[in-house]
């Protein structure tokens, strides 16, 4: 017959394991969503960086092209070629301020008078398109280095999330195995608000498979 003494000292061993068990639980869980956490803030980092300075001076040359096609397009130069009964300085200068079109969905045309059409910068895209481009760039550039900001190139970026993006995966997979573990053994365990469903609802054989 076991004795009371026994009893209670067999009773608070196994209660002195499952709260070893529980903490050492509660060490290695916190542990891997600090670094799900710290991967996560890195992918945003990297998500939301500058672009590096290939791309700064693309994007200001593709600016700059886009600006002369428009000043094209607004500019009605061919009144300088018309013929001698349509060709009027006047009506050149008087154009510069409007714009010509068609509605959508009619065939009828309008003209609309503008204050401005045409920015500084669109002469200047056809004037000089180089230098402007070079002021772009400069300024953009300059804004990038007071920023602070780190730069990527495209296929840097995309490289470097995606490597965080499968870090952050595995630790995923793991955070729920242990979970689920846990709870096997009778500790609960609340998930992540914003854990993935898909390894809330993969299998063990799936989730030790890809881990």
């Amino acid at each position: 017959m076991l004795k009371p003494k026994s009893i209670l000292a067999s009773l608070a061993g196994l209660i002195a394991t499952q709260r070893s068990a529980a903490a050492e639980f509660g060490t290695n869980l916190e542990a891997i969503r600090e670094q799900i956490s710290d991967l996560q803030r890195q992918r945003v980092e990297v998500e939301t960086s500058a672009p590096d300075d290939a791309a700064v001076k693309a994007r200001a040359a593709e600016i700059v092209a886009l600006m002369a096609d428009q000043a094209r397009t607004r500019v009605m130069f061919e009144i300088v070629a018309a013929s001698d009964a349509d060709y009027s300085a006047e009506r050149f200068i008087d154009l510069l301020s409007t714009v010509h079109g068609q509605a959508h969905g009619s065939e009828a045309p309008f003209a609309v008078k503008l204050r401005q059409v045409l920015s500084p910068f669109h002469l200047e895209a056809l004037l000089r398109p180089d230098a402007l481009a070079s002021m772009i760039y400069g300024e953009a550039a300059r804004h990038v280095v007071a920023s602070g900001v780190a730069t990527y190139s495209t296929a840097k970026r995309e490289a470097e999330c995606a490597r965080l993006t499968d870090e952050v995966g595995q630790l995923e997979r793991a955070e729920e195995l242990l979970c689920r573990a846990a709870e096997g053994a009778g500790l609960p365990c609340e998930r992540r608000v914003d854990a993935p469903a898909r390894w809330l609802l993969a299998p063990d054989a799936e989730l030790q498979a890809a881990a």
